[in-house]
């Protein structure tokens, strides 16, 4: 008997353990990119989404953040996704690129998606040193594999490259809000990435 319950103890740890283990990564959906569930500073993967153009994939893309902290700035809107562009939790995007991009392409892809996000007066007064600083720290274009970090602690936002080396800083809130606006906003070209927080949410409420 009391192998037969050793048995059962052990093989029940082995299926949760290979359970806990399956879910320490989520692909997402159309690249196969895998992403962490919880990041390195312990935050938890919100949702994935993917950029494409001209019907090629270009990179996948995932947020994350404290779910706690989220829900506790959403400001009775249940609106997640609100939150995560206006809100000062702290919070990352992370961008796996899918292919060689180079940096004609990468500056092109700001101006479509980020500069757009700012109005006249804040990319001329607030925003337009940010943007080429930014421009000029990912002016050499990446390569297939690479990532691409941007984190958010609440007050200043940096860009990370693959390595690890950081690329870009500021505090600049007009700035902040335009770059998360780009991926979450109801314009962007990624809809999968805003649609799976608000999954994520309506699952937990």
């Amino acid at each position: 008997m009391g192998r037969l319950v050793g048995l059962f103890v052990f093989v029940s740890t082995m299926v949760l353990s290979l359970s806990v283990s399956a879910q320490e990564t989520v692909k997402e959906a159309e690249t196969g990119v895998e992403f962490k569930v919880i990041d390195a500073k312990g935050r938890t993967l919100l949702g994935t989404g993917v950029r494409e153009k001209f019907g090629f994939d270009i990179y996948a893309v995932a947020v994350y953040a404290n779910p706690d902290e989220v829900k506790q700035q959403m400001a009775g809107s249940n609106k997640p996704v609100h939150a995560l562009i206006f809100g000062s939790m702290s919070r990352q995007i992370v961008i796996h690129f899918v292919r060689n991009a180079p940096g004609s392409r990468i500056k092109q892809n700001f101006a479509e998606t980020l500069k757009i996000r700012m109005t006249k007066r804040q990319y001329e007064v607030t925003c337009k040193e940010d943007y080429e600083r930014l421009l000029k720290a990912v002016g050499s274009g990446v390569s297939k594999g690479d990532r691409i970090s941007m984190d958010f602690d609440g007050k200043t936002f940096r860009v990370f490259s693959t390595d690890g080396t950081k690329m870009f800083e500021t505090a600049n809130t007009d700035f902040i809000r335009a770059t998360f606006k780009s991926f979450l906003d109801a314009k962007t070209n990624m809809p999968t990435l805003p649609a799976g927080v608000r999954t994520f949410f309506a699952n937990k409420s």
